[in-house]
């Protein structure tokens, strides 16, 4: 149903041979579970990420001073992405952390063992969420499972994941901006990840700030 075209190195999502947009024309929920966009392959390093500025929304690489930006903290350990029909509103404070959204929509990781291809659209099953501090912004990061992976059914909340791919997930998004930005992150609220209750509420949120500040335009 859904192929991807590449069109001067941005990637474009097709349904039917018409091209959509990745953030707003996929559902961010199929009950019981979430759509993901997969920006970022696991074991890849190029920051790839949905454009919120250019039409149909698609995949492009981030820049550094002109140049195309790539991790330099190495490869990332997971499939990275975004969930669709959210937004982190940047007028919006989050409580939990006194600071506003990234203005961006809410980024997700699968932990599966499974890597996807930029553009894959990924059914997952929600675990938790770090509670990420970017630059004076806040940056939730959803953590899930897809549901083909052969670990989906040992996974079912935050607690289910060992304590050594906690810590690496911890380690990567407080250090991933370090050596090309100088930038080492915070993780609010006591630097604990929290549960998948709360990161569903999370995503219930940034889908209201959709609905209130994007779809309203469409």
């Amino acid at each position: 149903m859904f192929t991807i075209s590449i069109e001067k190195n941005n990637f474009y999502l097709k349904k039917n041979d018409k091209i959509i947009s990745f953030l707003n024309d996929i559902e961010y929920k199929c009950e019981p579970f979430y759509n993901m966009i997969c920006e970022i392959p696991k074991d890849t390093s190029a920051k790839m990420e949905i454009n919120l500025n250019m039409d149909f929304n698609p995949i492009i690489q981030d820049t550094i001073n002109g140049n195309p930006r790539f991790y330099s903290y190495g490869n990332i350990h997971w499939n990275y992405g975004a969930i669709p029909q959210t937004f982190e509103d940047s007028k919006h404070i989050f409580e939990e952390t006194g600071l506003p959204g990234d203005g961006d929509p809410i980024d997700i990781i699968d932990i599966g063992t499974k890597k996807f291809n930029i553009g894959e659209i990924i059914k997952v099953k929600v675990l938790g969420v770090v509670p990420l501090i970017d630059e004076g912004e806040t940056d939730w990061k959803i953590i899930g499972i897809n549901i083909n992976d052969n670990n989906f059914n040992n996974y079912n909340d935050i607690n289910d994941i060992n304590k050594e791919e906690i810590n690496r997930i911890l380690d990567w998004f407080k250090n991933y901006k370090y050596n090309s930005k100088g930038i080492i992150n915070e993780i609010a609220m006591d630097g604990k990840l929290q549960n998948k209750q709360f990161a569903k509420k999370i995503i219930n949120i940034g889908h209201f700030h959709w609905v209130k500040k994007v779809k309203k335009k469409l």
